[in-house]
């Protein structure tokens, strides 16, 4: 049992009071021990053998403490525990030396001997805690004055001695332990300073071994110090691949942006910061890599001794910044397309119309002239010059409204096969590369539509190859969700992906921005209309895909075709023989256009057929007309542009008069989008302005004499 109950040691200071015991151990064992075997001896030859017991067991304690303290397991013990053996060792040393001084001075009445107890003071202070040696300290100066006033005990001594000797010794106490609190306030504030250098280095040990950046320092001769472990997976390399070397042997910067890194390093070390600056990399794979660093100088005393970078990979955000551009630069082309899209379909509509005047008036001509006069090959002229302009009109539609006729389920491979083999076979100096998806997924196309689109693409090639050169087709299946769309005019789906590509020379962005508008063209004037691609991207955008181009200068052209896949599969062709008499009939018509002109031809026309023919200006005379001549008309041929009422409205309100009605539609716009919506109501046929006498009577006679609707 000891004389003070031990205080819970503070565990922050345990390593430290450890320590510093042991030091303590060893001085008064090498010190103490062989003064007390001299003691003992001393005290044995002249026979104080009480003496020589109590410094015998201070040695022997001494010698016992020294074993233990060195023994292998000792330092394997808990530190709670092994400061608790120390200070017992003390407290026991300490107890022995006291009862040594109260037998020689107190009852033995040796006065000299209390000269040894000013080493009392110094063993406490510096083997206890600072409350410790505060308590021995009292206990030791009371004992001290029960020996120099207890009356039967020391009352030979002067009082003067008596106070000099307490005044020292409690002197020599109130500095050790004013020592022993400074000492210790000064180690409390240097293990809290060093406890939160500890902190504050395992947190930004933990940023630099975990940040998503990559963090290095280089020294002044630009030799790379330290880099954190993200450069792994940034950049392939790992810290020790290049740790040590000197920045610019790394390998690391793309060779354009040496210069300018350079330039940057030397003005941070002069002393100035990089905020945000943009450099382009090369992995350890080669792949080149973009990233955005951040420097600053390292200061020593006020000179930069290095400096400290942050390197930020925003490979993955610049690409996915300039897809989005592209994605909108896509939209915004679609978007000025389908204005020029509507624009043209209503050009093409206006010259229809003309173009049916002067082809009705011309066919009527042409029935009155003999082939013998000298104007039939002038007006036969005229004619050849009147389907050639409907067939640029049906450019300009197909541009504008795409005229799909006839859908069906179709093998996009079978399509590209045959398109290249003809083209190729006429074009000897183009070669064609196939790699085609053998499990391709089926798509609805207009297949004649789909057959000129890849004539015009395989055109557009060849014309950038006047050399001759090779054409690549390439067809994948391709699968969009919501996160990874091809473009923002294409809805998430299953796509079949169809690419076209050549060797040709290539386009400038300003061509190729360009391409798909009407009537431009990179030609010589009048060596070509510039519809060829314009017609290509309408039919693709009415089958609800989407083309998209990649082109450089001296790098060919790419073109991307998108089209839906169909879940349905293909069906068998049926011959089918379609007999169309043109007859001449007896029935009564009523012709239905806005247009005076046109009206006025095609009534001659139909006249010249044998029909009898009433006329209407518009939906609203039209309907006034059937109302009162129903009985005797048995076809309308209606107009579907028409202001005021429009053909649909006008439609439904006849079939309100008359359900069995029948209708043939006619239009200057093309079949597709609004036309084939009125079709699908119970209209028996289709008549794209302008059209010839011969398909006026073909399309009429079948109306009348079949309930068939006949687009062809």
């Amino acid at each position: 049992m000891t004389i003070f109950p031990p205080r819970p040691p503070d565990s922050s200071f345990l390593p430290e009071e450890i320590s510093g015991l042991q030091y303590v151990l060893r001085g008064v064992f090498v010190i103490a021990l062989p003064v007390l075997i001299l003691f003992t001896v001393y005290n044995i030859v002249i026979d104080h053998l009480m003496e020589a017991a109590i410094v015998l067991v201070m040695g022997m304690l001494l010698l016992i403490s020294h074993f233990i303290v060195n023994k292998p397991g000792f330092t394997e013990l808990a530190l709670k525990k092994q400061y608790n053996i120390y200070q017992n060792i003390f407290r026991g040393f300490l107890l022995l030396f006291l009862i040594y001084i109260i037998y020689t001075v107190g009852y033995q009445k040796e006065i000299t001997k209390i000269q040894w107890s000013y080493i009392f003071p110094l063993l406490i202070f510096f083997s206890l805690g600072r409350r410790q040696a505060y308590l021995w300290a009292l206990f030791f100066i009371g004992t001290m004055v029960f020996l120099l006033f207890y009356p039967r005990l020391l009352d030979d001594i002067s009082l003067g001695f008596k106070f000099r000797y307490l005044s020292t010794i409690s002197i020599l106490c109130a500095v050790g332990i004013a020592w022993k609190a400074g000492i210790r306030q000064n180690y409390a504030r240097l293990v809290d300073q060093r406890q939160k250098l500890s902190e504050s280095e395992e947190k930004y040990r933990l940023i630099f071994e975990n940040c998503f950046d990559i963090i290095y320092t280089v020294d002044r001769q630009l030799a790379t110090e330290n880099i954190s472990p993200s450069i792994k997976e940034a950049a392939g390399y790992s810290p020790a691949e290049l740790m040590g070397k000197p920045l610019f042997e790394l390998n690391l910067l793309a060779a354009e942006d040496t210069e300018r890194a350079f330039s940057d390093i030397t003005r941070v070390m002069q002393g100035d910061t990089i905020p945000n600056e943009s450099y382009n990399f090369i992995a350890k794979d080669g792949t080149r890599l973009k990233a955005e660093i951040s420097a600053a100088p390292i200061l020593r005393n006020g000179e930069v001794t290095g400096m400290i970078c942050i390197a930020r990979n925003v490979t993955a955000q610049k690409k996915a910044e300039e897809e989005k551009q592209q994605m909108q630069e896509r939209l915004q082309q679609a978007e000025r397309l389908e204005s020029l899209g509507v624009l043209a379909g209503g050009i093409a509509h206006n010259f229809n119309n003309l173009l049916g005047v002067i082809n009705g008036y011309t066919s009527l001509a042409l029935l009155d002239t003999e082939p013998l006069h000298p104007n039939y090959e002038k007006l036969k002229r005229i004619e050849e010059e009147v389907k050639n302009g409907a067939k640029l009109t049906g450019e300009l539609l197909g541009f504008a409204r795409g005229g799909k006729y006839e859908i069906k389920t179709t093998n996009i491979n079978n399509i590209l096969e045959k398109t290249s083999l003809v083209f190729g076979t006429t074009k000897k100096e183009i070669s064609f590369l196939r790699q085609l998806e053998e499990k391709i997924w089926n798509v609805d196309v207009d297949r004649s539509q789909m057959e000129q689109v890849f004539m015009n693409l395989y055109l557009n090639s060849q014309q950038a190859m006047p050399g001759g050169g090779n054409i690549y087709l390439t067809t994948e299946n391709i699968f969009a969700d919501d996160e990874q769309t091809i473009s923002p005019s294409l809805t998430p789906g299953k796509y079949v992906k169809i690419t076209v590509k050549d060797t040709g020379v290539g386009m400038d962005e300003k061509t190729k921005a360009r391409i798909f508008e009407p009537f431009f063209t990179t030609k010589k004037l009048g060596a070509g209309t510039g519809l060829g691609l314009a017609t290509v991207y309408g039919i693709i955008r009415n089958h609800n895909g989407g083309i998209f181009v990649k082109s450089s200068p001296g790098e060919g052209t790419t073109f991307d075709i998108y089209l839906p896949a169909s879940e349905k599969e293909i069906a068998k062709e049926e011959k089918k023989e379609v007999t169309t008499a043109a007859t001449i009939g007896k029935e009564t018509i009523l012709l239905v256009d806005d247009e005076k002109p046109l009206l006025e031809v095609n009534k001659e026309l139909l006249k010249y057929l044998g029909y009898e023919v009433y006329a209407a200006g518009s939906g609203q005379e039209a309907i006034a007309v059937y109302m009162e001549k129903r009985d005797k008309i048995d076809l309308v041929i209606l107009d579907m542009i028409m202001p005021g009422i429009s053909g649909g409205e006008t439609l439904n309100q006849l079939q309100k008069i008359n359900p069995e009605i029948k209708v043939i539609l006619s239009s200057g716009y093309s079949i597709d989008g609004e036309a084939q919506e009125i079709l699908s109501r119970g209209c028996k046929g289709f008549l794209q302005k302008p059209f010839s006498i011969k398909e006026l009577s073909r399309k009429v006679t079948a109306a009348l004499r079949s309930d068939k609707f006949l687009t062809d």
